[in-house]
């Protein structure tokens, strides 16, 4: 009889801290549900500790993370909060993003 071996699910990546940084092979891109929201769910291995990571994206993030970049090695680092003109609405997250070749 065979071992089996439990699989284990991704882990949520939380950018936090400016400077938290997430680095890896872009795995899968996932149209979800974020808050009642349509959203876009990123999965990376991070092959440095061998473990899966999912997270959300935000509007920069949607627009920088690209399909064509799936089994790619991607950088994605939190640089902080910018500042809004409109008091109203809420600081955006700024992130740096760097990919294989485009």
């Amino acid at each position: 009889m065979k071992q089996l071996v439990e699989r284990k699910g991704a882990d949520l990546f939380r950018f936090e801290k400016p400077g938290d940084v997430l680095r890896g092979v872009l795995l899968e891109i996932e149209p979800c549900d974020s808050n009642g929201r349509p959203n876009l769910k990123y999965s990376v291995h991070d092959t440095s500790d061998n473990r899966l990571w999912e997270f959300f994206g935000t509007t920069e993030l949607n627009k920088k993370l690209r399909p064509r970049d799936i089994g790619r090695e991607i950088e994605v680092c939190f640089e902080g909060m910018s500042s809004n003109a409109d008091p109203k609405k809420h600081p955006i997250k700024k992130f740096l993003v760097r990919g294989e070749g485009d």
